[in-house]
Formats: structure tokens, C-alpha cells, sequence
């Protein structure tokens, strides 16, 4: 498992301003290869808003945070959707991590939590 980069962490605190972001990786990836990042110490599950990934050749994929909430309003977990994918990439949300697999090309990509 990946851990974000202990540089972005700055004493546990989130980035402040509107548009802010953390940079989650950037690697070199062979067909169909993932990474799991852990996504806990950054403790921003409730302003989570999208991740963005981007390759060398500036094709992107987005993807929304959409949270799951029962009857009463409480918000249970959510899951990222899938809005702009140009990359072949796919997101899958775990309690606490998220994983990112590639397409059917090798190809290096840049993701970036918008929160």
C-alpha cells in the first residue's frame, strides 16, 4: 500500500484554500497494473470532492465523489463516479484507501485528490 507523501501531510492538516488538491501519486504504469493508496491520514473522507488523473500527452479522466447517505441524512461511505475518462483508468473506494487501476497501455499518470 502507498502512503501519501508525508510532505502534503504538514502536521495532519488539509490544504485550506478553495480549489485545494493533494497531489496522490505519480508513476509509471504497465497495462492493467493498480495501486492502493491510503487515504486515512489525511482524515478528509467528508470533503472529498474528486480525483483527477492525468497522463504525459494531457488526457485526463475525472472522477466525482458521491456520498451514500441513509434516510435520516447520515452519510455512510460514497463512492468516486466515473465522469471524464479519456485515460482507460478505473477508481475503486475502500474504507480508508483508494485504488487506482490502469487501462490496456502503459502510460504514466499523475492523480491528484481535489478536496
Amino acid at each position: 500500500m502507498t502512503t501519501i507523501d508525508e510532505n502534503i501531510l504538514k502536521n495532519g492538516s488539509l490544504p485550506t484554500g478553495f480549489n485545494d488538491s493533494i497531489n496522490l501519486m505519480s508513476k509509471s504504469f504497465v497495462a492493467h497494473e493498480s495501486v492502493v493508496i491510503d487515504i486515512v491520514p489525511i482524515k478528509c473522507r467528508d470533503t472529498l470532492k474528486a480525483i483527477i488523473l492525468e497522463n504525459e500527452n494531457k488526457q485526463s479522466a475525472r472522477f466525482l465523489w458521491q456520498k451514500n447517505s441513509v434516510p435520516d441524512g447520515t452519510v455512510k461511505t460514497g463512492y468516486f463516479k466515473e465522469t471524464v475518462n479519456e485515460l482507460g483508468v478505473t477508481i475503486a473506494h475502500n474504507e480508508g484507501s483508494i485504488t487506482i487501476t490502469n487501462g490496456g497501455a502503459s502510460q504514466y499518470l499523475k492523480a491528484e485528490l481535489k478536496v
